[in-house]
């Protein structure tokens, strides 16, 4: 194989669908090509602006932000998950409101059905979709108020 065909084949799946530099290597090496080679295509698609860990994380924040499935913690996961940076996941979660928590909270468990369920069914279903626990008890507020 060779560096034409590296970044051809990088060029190629990057048409699809974007994905971060780790996730790129991943690819690549799946394929065989050599660490010199990835290393060489990396720096190309890179410098030409093809891919850039910034653009994808902040990217795929607004993607899961804009839906209310995911808290503050179930989105850091998820870029980690990515392969990317600490310090990029950091300084693209710094623009993360926590104030919308409450009310992204709240039309999740509307929208599956879980606002008349108990208290433990509620607090497990939004500790795992990444919501904290002040989220919560805010949550389990708001309940009691309507009970």
């Amino acid at each position: 194989m060779n560096k034409p065909d590296c970044i051809n084949f990088a060029l190629k799946i990057l048409a699809n669908k974007s994905y971060s530099i780790y996730q790129i290597k991943q690819k690549l090496l799946n394929k065989q090509y050599s660490v010199n080679e990835i290393d060489s295509a990396i720096g190309y698609l890179t410098q030409r602006g093809y891919i850039s860990d910034h653009k994808f994380a902040k990217n795929l924040f607004n993607k899961y932000y804009n839906s209310p499935k995911y808290g503050y913690y179930k989105i850091r996961a998820k870029l980690l998950e990515c392969g990317l940076e600490p310090d990029i996941v950091n300084n693209t979660l710094a623009d993360y409101n926590f104030q919308d928590d409450y009310k992204r909270a709240l039309i999740l468990l509307q929208k599956n059905g879980m606002l008349a369920a108990d208290q433990q069914k509620i607090a497990r279903m939004l500790y795992s979709k990444g919501f904290n626990s002040s989220t919560i008890y805010q949550v389990f507020e708001h309940i009691l108020k309507k009970i």
